[in-house]
């Protein structure tokens, strides 16, 4: 999630290409209680969602690439 593209929406069914198998299998889970919580919201379209706020965004992004680093 922490690739996500410079946008506030994304798609899915892009972030699920970038996926192993593994991380596939559990995120739906992982969307669904980030919705819960607030920090995702649905879009217009089927499949679309957004930060319901920037800082989660940016949190994201930071834990993303911390997660890289450490390899």
């Amino acid at each position: 999630m922490g690739k996500l593209p410079l946008e506030a929406k994304f798609r899915r069914k892009e972030l699920v290409k970038e996926m192993n198998e593994s991380e596939r299998r559990n995120f739906d889970n992982f969307r669904q209680r980030m919705e819960e919580l607030g920090v995702l919201a649905k879009e217009e379209v089927r499949g679309e969602y957004r930060f319901s706020n920037e800082l989660f965004r940016l949190y994201v992004m930071i834990e993303a690439l911390i997660a890289e680093e450490r390899g």
